[in-house]
């Protein structure tokens, strides 16, 4: 069985759904805003390593909010997480197992719920 493959595109805030950017908008301010979601078939997995690979800049807001499992979202996080600022956000939806390991740890409080998205502060400054 092969992994899913994985899709990383820089959001603007008013591309959120409303909940989400009226909890996270006091918090993100200008910054720089990613979502990562499951690809769809005809995604090229290259470009989104490539995507890894190359980037360099601080996050203000990282979504993992349409994981087709716990795994691809543990992924998403591992690819991505490290890229979050210091008071930065982790907003997760279906990943239950992985918001329970990142709270413990200690890197992030619990900030808010949003209907089924749990979103996260990062105390720690990105590495």
């Amino acid at each position: 069985m092969t992994s899913p493959m994985l899709t990383a595109v820089v959001r603007e805030l008013p591309a959120l759904p409303e909940q989400i950017a009226d909890a996270v908008r006091p918090y993100i301010g200008n910054g720089t805003i990613l979502e990562v979601a499951t690809a769809v078939e005809s995604a090229d997995p290259n470009s989104y390593r490539e995507a890894v690979a190359a980037w360099r800049t601080p996050l203000r807001l990282l979504l993992i909010l349409d994981p087709d499992s716990e795994s691809t979202a543990t992924r998403a996080y591992a690819d991505w997480g490290h890229w979050i600022a210091g008071g930065g956000l982790l907003a997760l939806r279906n990943a239950d197992d992985l918001h329970r390991r990142i709270l413990l740890g200690g890197k992030y409080r619990d900030l808010a719920t949003v209907g089924p998205v749990r979103i996260l502060q990062r105390l720690a400054a990105c590495n």
